[in-house]
């Protein structure tokens, strides 16, 4: 079911030396589209042929802010000088005041804004960010997330805004977080691996909470998404056992002690609803997450072998590889905002260079993938390939689905140095936004599509 709907607006981030690479976007009301990520070298924005910016060391932060043609607004880059530590962005979200807050992580000292003065220090030579940028694109603060062995990974949306402007994290972390920068530890892991979190701040940046969840396993925060009430959804996973609201009591257990995704509800304040598992008894993940128009959510994760979702003892996912130690099958869930059940799609079958990236819902409550692949994909399980390779290299796609998980049309992208498909977004006036990197140059293109 290929479509070759989609190519109204495109434009590229490009290198000669270096490499650039995209790993979030956002959208803001006025149909603007902000972006973050790393560079090196040098990047022309504009296509116009000449460098807009010049990393600092070996790779830098940068962020970005087209209007809703693809035309450059501002830009940023901001990183340390030394060679060894890269500096990079990971997550963006955009306020109901058009600003946007970005989440990176940085090594040493950065300056922001380019006035010649640091902005931030790390306190332990590595940490992260949380940055403001007004609606023009100006800089307007920045805090840094202190914690020596903290991880935002790039699997999942890491920050979120919801309707009061409040700002939501979700990472990871080792040993100890100091959340706001204030000397002191907000946080202690529990003794085992990782231990996941999420964080409240309000709309000046100032912490307002933070939240634990962690066991005697390994426990790694994936996704976060805010839903119609304000209620925080986040999705992980982990190994053992885990307390999700802190409690002292397990509310999750492994199935079979290995690795489980999780989807967790809490209220606007932070308080859990509900928590469940997503597992079989092999390696599974729980990787993104999104909500639509009801306060559902559909949930983007990867799995071994056959899952039941619902705990009915009917397998709802069969067939998941097992040829690595690790899960390369891939699927989507759907679950009402009670927590029950509704669908699940796997997506690939058994394809080490197939790979589902990002999620995110339209205002029609449709079901945007990005991803790539190798060869031919069969997007919706129903076992045809919905998209051919033209080429031996990996290619890029962009999948929609409606509100039932039915597949409604498939894009691929492509070229003779093949493409992959990073990260998608989707804005109240029905556009959907992709991003991926593409080339020998690590070309980073954006490119949007109306429903």
């Amino acid at each position: 079911m290929e479509s070759t709907v989609m190519d109204q607006v495109a434009f590229q981030i490009s290198s000669s030396s270096g490499g650039a690479e995209d790993k979030d976007i956002a959208i803001d009301r006025n149909g603007d589209v902000w972006i973050t990520g790393e560079f090196g070298g040098s990047i022309d924005l504009d296509g116009d042929g000449e460098d807009d910016l010049i990393s600092n060391g070996s790779f830098d932060s940068y962020v970005v802010k087209f209007d809703s043609e693809g035309k450059l607004v501002r830009a940023y880059d901001f990183g340390n000088t030394e060679i060894l530590l890269p500096d990079k962005g990971i997550g963006i979200a955009t306020d109901s005041n058009d600003n946007a807050w970005v989440l990176g992580g940085f090594h040493g000292s950065i300056d922001i804004d380019g006035d010649g003065k640091d902005d931030l220090t790390s306190s332990d030579r590595d940490g992260h960010y949380l940055a403001k940028f007004n609606s023009e694109g100006d800089f307007v603060q920045a805090l840094e997330i202190h914690g020596r062995y903290t991880d935002h990974t790039e699997s999942g949306k890491s920050i979120a805004i919801d309707s009061k402007d409040n700002v939501w994290t979700k990472g990871s972390f080792w040993r100890h977080l100091d959340i706001d920068g204030d000397g002191e530890d907000d946080l202690t892991n529990n003794g085992g691996g990782r231990d996941s979190y999420f964080a409240k701040f309000d709309s000046e940046g100032d912490l307002v909470n933070v939240f634990q969840i962690g066991g005697s396993g390994d426990d790694v925060g994936h996704g976060i998404a805010i839903d119609k009430d304000d209620h925080v959804w986040t999705t992980g996973s982990f190994s053992g056992s885990i307390d999700i609201d802190e409690d002292g009591k397990d509310d999750l257990t492994s199935n079979n002690g290995s690795d489980d995704g999780y989807v967790a509800k809490f209220d606007s304040e932070g308080a859990l609803l509900f928590a469940k598992n997503i597992g079989g008894q092999d390696q599974d993940y729980s990787l993104d997450i999104a909500t639509d128009s009801k306060g559902d959510v559909w949930v983007l994760g990867q799995f071994q072998g056959n899952i039941d979702i619902d705990g009915d003892g009917t397998n709802d996912l069969t067939d998941g590889s097992k040829e690595y130690p690790f899960p390369i099958d891939e699927y989507v869930a759907k679950f009402s905002s009670n927590g029950d059940f509704v669908k699940a799609l796997k997506i690939g079958e058994h394809g080490e260079a197939d790979h589902t990236e990002a999620i995110a819902i339209d205002s029609n409550d449709h079901l945007w993938v990005t991803g790539q692949f190798r060869g031919s994909i069969d997007l919706d399980g129903d076992g045809n390939n919905d998209l051919t390779s033209d080429s031996s290299f990996i290619d890029s796609y962009v999948a929609q689905f409606d509100s039932s998980g039915n597949l409604v049309q498939a894009l691929k992208i492509g070229g003779s140095d093949g493409a992959v498909g990073v990260d998608i977004a989707a804005d109240s006036n029905g556009n959907v936004w992709a991003t991926g990197v593409s080339g020998t140059a690590s070309t980073s293109t954006a490119m949007a599509a109306m429903i």
